[in-house]
């Protein structure tokens, strides 16, 4: 799994405190023009707060490596530190600051758009992609577009979405509060993406705050906590499955191959297994290859909509706002997830007209996905689904 706390594809930042108010755009244009192309990338172009977070060699190879993988540029059009890059296939939205001296202290490459004719266009992109692929788009409840949306697909770390509507549910009830103190165990402990595995025994958290990184940092020990909390089958119920897993033990099982075909193979020890991987050890992350096909969540595009819809009013779910720019919605939320083999992006969004919208992809493979290929056509949709495109 994949921390989705920021989606950026091709991007570098640097941020200096003694920023002062732009120069001429003609200046900033330039500088775009020659950074991407690689014309000319030199220290004098760039403050020294810049270039200590980035120096100058990996610069150009950031360029060289966007020059690669988009094309060179066709057009640069905007104002006032925001630009809007075009090449013959993608747009690149680029943000810049200079300071007096004319030097660069902030530039930003935001991740590319493809530049498809229309919203079909798009999603024929998006089906075309290699690998299984699930699709669907609502607007206003009804549904505009769908692919294998009611197929059960492996979603990484979006089905922390049933964590979150378990949570939800249970306050709601009047069982749970945001404002109450639970404390982290061992046993909570997961790898990848997150802050809490550092944190010593016995912290103290508010719901709020594990409910925040768990779905803004995809923080895998905090879901395993919140997972505790709630109740695993609270959760099985808002997925809509029978059994499920919390992190600690899918990285257990895809770093064991017996105990995986084990759980494969054997629907008994399922029931069982729980406390037999309770004292199990995390496997080296490094090792953990690509995605199996018996080890994962497995949620069909709607639920995680119908889920989305559940959760979109809660202020933790749009912390995060993903691929969505927030300049063209009114409310974003977003939740995603992904390992070697899945890739799967999730957006609630209001749009400036009032039209809600639910976007969900989903990409299963027998091999690495070219995520940046799906990011890319997953953000055009929702720039056109915004109506801005």
């Amino acid at each position: 799994m994949t921390k989705w706390t920021a989606i950026w594809i091709a991007a570098f930042l640097a941020l200096a405190m003694t920023a002062v108010p732009l120069m001429a755009d003609e200046t900033e244009k330039a500088l775009i023009g020659d950074i991407y192309s690689g014309d000319r990338i030199e220290t004098d172009q760039f403050s020294p707060a810049f270039l200590n977070i980035l120096p100058i060699a990996r610069l150009r190879g950031i360029s060289e490596s966007l020059r690669a993988e988009y094309g060179a540029m066709v057009s640069l059009a905007g104002e006032a530190g925001q630009y809007r890059l075009e090449t013959e296939t993608h747009a690149i939205p680029v943000r810049i600051t200079l300071d007096a001296d004319g030097q660069i202290v902030a530039l930003f490459f935001e991740p590319p758009t493809a530049l498809t004719e229309d919203f079909d266009a798009t999603l024929e992109a998006i089906a075309a992609l290699p690998g299984k692929i699930a699709y669907l788009v609502i607007t206003d409840g009804e549904t505009v577009a769908e692919r294998n949306a009611d197929e059960p697909l492996a979603v990484g770390s979006a089905f922390k979405l049933g964590v979150l509507a378990a949570l939800k549910r249970q306050i709601e009830a009047g069982g749970r509060s945001w404002e109450d103190v639970v404390r982290l165990e061992d046993g909570d402990r997961s790898l990848g993406s997150g802050l809490l595995h550092t944190m010593p025994t016995g912290s103290p958290l508010t719901v709020h705050s594990v409910a925040a990184l768990m779905i803004a940092q995809s923080d895998n020990t905090a879901t395993d906590l919140m997972m505790r909390i709630v109740g695993r089958d609270a959760v099985a119920e808002a997925l809509g499955v029978d059994m499920l897993l919390t992190t600690r033990e899918f990285f257990v099982l895809k770093g064991d191959a017996e105990l995986r075909e084990r759980y494969v193979s054997d629907p008994k020890w399922r029931a069982t297994m729980p406390g037999e991987l309770a004292a199990a050890p995390l496997p080296d992350p490094s090792l953990l290859g690509v995605h199996d096909e018996g080890v994962q969540w497995h949620v069909p595009a709607r639920r995680l909509c119908a889920l989305l819809e559940e959760v979109a009013d809660l202020d933790v779910i749009s912390i995060n706002a993903g691929p969505a720019r927030r300049a063209e919605w009114d409310q974003a939320a977003f939740k995603g997830g992904s390992e070697i083999g899945v890739l799967n992006l999730s957006t609630h969004a209001t749009a400036k007209d009032g039209r809600t919208v639910c976007l969900v992809v989903t990409v299963n493979a027998r091999q690495a996905i070219a995520e940046s290929d799906v990011l890319s056509l997953y953000g055009r949709a929702l720039q056109q689904l915004a109506g801005s495109q």
